[in-house]
């Protein structure tokens, strides 16, 4: 539904192709046509596979999509959009989350859709994403494990805090990989904001539900004025956390980078600065919501694995930081060669 709505949108198909190619997966072919959902056009993406196994590991899917010749604000996103996953089923199934195998969520069909997804919105450069309220079905569904209730449990952990609703039909309507693209992208919950439309676009899925038109619908769209959305908790400020590292080599920055977008920083950008003695080191930037532990995802009552334990320096405290307006927060990340954010948003209903 995902990658049929960005194309409908004006998303070219052949840029995620080119995207998918670079990396090192073989077997898999997507194609794109128009059908029929109760009654109205849509656009239906799919991608068929040949020949994969499932059962990948955080280790795998890393170096797959490492792989790839991808910009690195979409191999930053669809890296987070992964370890969501991992994060998810290492709770549901007790497991520490390099144990753990994606199974479904592991093949070359949901790489593909991740990947896919990530360079169709990095193409629109959006400034804001809006989604609304999940619909997650319900009943049952088979998976590699057995048979599991709807919404499944990796999926149940995926949307904790956002709106969802179970809907009439008995069947799965929201997957896991849908739940951890959407719950990525997502800057906010809400209905269609204040905009200007300026394209929409409709993505089917691959069941038709007779009455149900089954589909994703993107409205892509100028922001006109104030909205509910600009100001959620009373002020639309962003913590925008500061700190200098000092011996720290560029592998270890570009992951801890990755974890920081995964845990829902809005920007992760570095500055070279000249620090005591005349030696070099880099200054990190990450505006987010609110401090370290929830910038970066990190449980560590669990024992996740922090990107600040791989920082001599660890994290700030609250000290090095500082409140700013959001867009300010995001203008300054376009400055230093953070995401690239034209003005503008998307509703995703």
């Amino acid at each position: 539904m995902i990658l049929g709505a960005l194309v409908d949108v004006g998303v070219p198909l052949a840029r995620m192709r080119r995207a998918v190619e670079s990396l090192k997966i073989e077997g898999w072919r997507l194609s794109s046509r128009r059908v029929t959902r109760a009654g109205l056009t849509a656009r239906k993406v799919s991608v068929r596979v040949r020949g994969d196994h499932h059962g990948r590991t955080w280790s795998e899917i890393r170096r797959i999509v490492q792989s790839g010749d991808l910009e690195p604000d979409v191999r930053a996103r669809a890296l987070a959009v992964f370890r969501r996953l991992i994060d998810a089923e290492a709770q549901v199934h007790g497991l520490a989350p390099e144990k753990v195998h994606l199974h479904e969520a592991g093949g070359i069909d949901a790489i593909v859709d991740v990947v896919g997804a990530c360079v169709g919105f990095a193409h629109l450069a959006l400034r804001r994403i809006v989604v609304s309220t999940l619909t997650t079905g319900f009943g049952t569904v088979r998976c590699s494990h057995g048979v599991y209730p709807v919404p499944a449990p990796a999926t149940a952990r995926l949307i904790i805090g956002v709106p969802v609703r179970g809907g009439e039909l008995e069947v799965e309507r929201l997957t896991p990989t849908g739940a951890a693209i959407l719950t990525t992208v997502a800057d906010h919950w809400g209905p269609l904001p204040a905009m200007r439309p300026t394209a929409v676009g409709y993505g089917a899925g691959d069941r038709d539900l007779g009455e149900d038109p089954n589909f994703l619908t993107m409205i892509l769209g100028e922001e006109t004025g104030a909205s509910a959305v600009d100001d959620p908790g009373g002020g639309a400020e962003t913590l925008v956390i500061e700190f200098n590292v000092d011996d720290a080599p560029p592998q270890v920055l570009a992951y801890a980078s990755e974890r920081l977008f995964a845990g829902g920083a809005l920007e992760v950008y570095t500055t070279p600065i000249q620090m005591k003695k005349g030696t070099l080191g880099p200054s990190v930037d990450h505006p987010g919501s609110a401090g370290p532990p929830r910038s970066t995802g990190v449980d560590r009552s669990r024992g996740d694995d922090d990107p600040g334990t791989a920082l001599s320096s660890g994290w700030p405290n609250r000290a090095g930081s500082r409140a700013v307006g959001r867009d300010d927060a995001l203008r300054k990340g376009e400055d230093q060669g953070g995401l690239s954010r034209r003005t503008g948003g998307a509703g995703v209903a």
